[in-house]
């Protein structure tokens, strides 16, 4: 299983570290302005931001904010998780690699798509 390398999420910052099995490192990032979203990088020598391999952000109009973000992400509603941050975290550690982590991000994203096409 994939491992948390770095965390902090406080008032000012919301980042968080994964090495994946496959020893690759991601970064992911929250933030709640302009518009609540969450951004996931590769990391070059794990340390620098390559490339980003994921982005998502709340559409306008949308009053949702973080809880868009967590509804995105979260398999259901689990009452541990109260930030993006977290559910992100949930969501990424049983991958095993980026390719993996993008292929799940990508079918949370198309089912959360669907699921408010039909509200």
């Amino acid at each position: 299983m994939s491992k948390i390398i770095g965390y902090k999420n406080n008032d000012r910052v919301s980042i968080c570290q994964i090495k994946f099995n496959s020893g690759e490192k991601v970064l992911v990032s929250v933030a709640a302005l302009p518009v609540p979203g969450i951004k996931i990088m590769r990391l070059l020598f794990g340390i620098f931001p390559l490339t980003t391999i994921w982005e998502f952000h709340v559409p306008a109009g949308n009053e949702g904010g973080f809880d868009t973000l967590i509804a995105l992400l979260a398999d259901r509603k689990d009452p541990a998780v109260n930030h993006p941050l977290d559910a992100a975290i949930r969501k990424l550690l049983p991958c095993g690699s980026c390719a993996e982590a993008l292929e799940m991000l990508r079918l949370a994203e198309a089912s959360a798509g669907a699921a408010h096409c039909r509200s």
